[in-house]
């Protein structure tokens, strides 16, 4: 029997949520004797925190494209990690899995006559601001063999900018870590001692996750009543958060 090669496309590991739903998918589908390759620009092996955060099954291969340290810049990585799955896919065929960096990974897929599936993470209405950039992701999304979202308004936002059928990936769910992280006992010093409401947000510092919404409305519940607010994560927002 042929086994298949999935080739996911994630160049930049920042330490989010969609970071760990992706490593679980991806273990999930190598025991369902896919042969499984992730290309990245980090290097999972070196890094404490992210191999502390997330874990392999021994028969993912990751395949790494580190040439310069220090690179910050997204575009960048994009660029050395295509270039990867370029000539890896030179040898080996199978389908691209792109998670980031969509239209290089389309057309590369195109190029190669590879099959590409394409997970969309940010909703076209934060992006799509006139008919020109409308018209340019209408036409890379289509050469896609499949567009995945997170849900169902975001399945019909495809719809409506770009008349374009998509499916609803859920996020996958590592259960045995959810078990195992709900025995820790946690405390925050920030609530220790305090009687009044506490509220926690977790998740990226970023335009998609709107916490700019959470403060303005924080800021006239505390007007009314004893509260505080919590906030767990990292991202491009963090500066401007930090300031308000």
């Amino acid at each position: 029997m042929t086994i298949s090669n999935l080739n996911f496309y994630y160049p930049s590991i920042e330490g989010g949520g969609l970071e760990k739903n992706l490593f679980s998918l991806i273990n999930s589908l190598e025991k369902k004797k896919y042969r499984v390759n992730l290309f990245t620009y980090e290097k999972l092996g070196k890094n404490k925190e992210l191999k502390k955060k997330f874990y392999f099954h021994k028969n993912i291969k990751v395949i790494t494209s580190s040439i310069i340290p220090g690179i910050k810049h997204r575009y960048l990585k994009y660029l050395f990690c295509i270039i990867s799955l370029i000539i890896f896919s030179l040898f080996q065929r199978g389908t691209i899995i792109s998670f980031q960096g969509n239209i290089l990974a389309i057309i590369v897929a195109k190029i190669l006559r590879n099959k590409i599936v394409i997970r969309l993470n940010t909703a076209p209405s934060k992006y799509v601001n006139n008919s020109i950039k409308k018209n340019f992701f209408r036409f890379f999304y289509a050469l896609s063999d499949m567009i995945l979202v997170t849900s169902i308004d975001f399945k019909k936002e495809i719809k409506k900018y770009f008349k374009l059928t998509s499916f609803v990936h859920r996020q996958s769910l590592d259960i045995k870590e959810i078990k195992r992280k709900s025995k820790e006992n946690l405390q925050f010093n920030f609530f220790k001692k305090f009687n009044g409401l506490k509220i926690i947000n977790i998740g990226r510092l970023t335009d998609q996750k709107n916490q700019i919404t959470l403060l303005k409305a924080f800021s006239k519940l505390v007007k009314v009543r004893k509260v505080r607010l919590l906030l767990i994560g990292s991202g491009n927002d963090k500066k401007k958060l930090t300031i308000l």
